[in-house]
């Protein structure tokens, strides 16, 4: 009789121990799978592309016009006119310029708001463009030069 109780304890000691080793072993897989994600995620992170935003008038009439000192190292990907682009009484949106990283250097962006029909412009932002040898994209707000 002693001898059953005994062998039912070692084969309950056993079951546990298996129960810590299979519970320690699924703690570090799971945290092997979120170092994993959080690396994929630091190697997908684009940097070569920064967006830049301005409030403009809704109609076509003024807009933002980029002008980009060398065009070799930084471009305009993309622009977006966002919010409401059908509201006749009035109102702003928002334009939306993405630039793009193409090689390592500095180079200036200057905006100027412009008035499409006439050609007269108003207000004028510049930025400073710094691409380094990893396409890192920088863009700074300067003094208009």
């Amino acid at each position: 009789m002693k001898k059953e109780i005994n062998n039912k304890d070692k084969t309950m000691e056993l079951k546990r121990n298996n129960n810590k080793k299979i519970f320690i072993i699924s703690i570090v897989c799971i945290i092997i799978i979120i170092g994993i994600i959080i690396s994929l995620a630091f190697v997908l992170r684009d940097d070569s592309k920064k967006v830049i935003s301005f409030d403009s008038r809704y109609d076509d009439i003024y807009t933002w016009k980029p002008k980009i000192d060398n065009n070799k190292i930084v471009k305009i990907d993309e622009k977006k006119r966002v919010g409401d682009l059908e509201n006749k009484n009035g109102g702003y949106i928002v334009e939306k310029y993405t630039i793009k990283a193409l090689k390592p250097g500095k180079t200036y962006i200057t905006f100027t708001y412009t008035n499409k029909n006439n050609g007269s412009f108003g207000e004028i932002k510049t930025y400073k463009a710094v691409v380094d040898k990893n396409l890192k994209l920088t863009i700074s707000k300067t003094k208009n030069r």
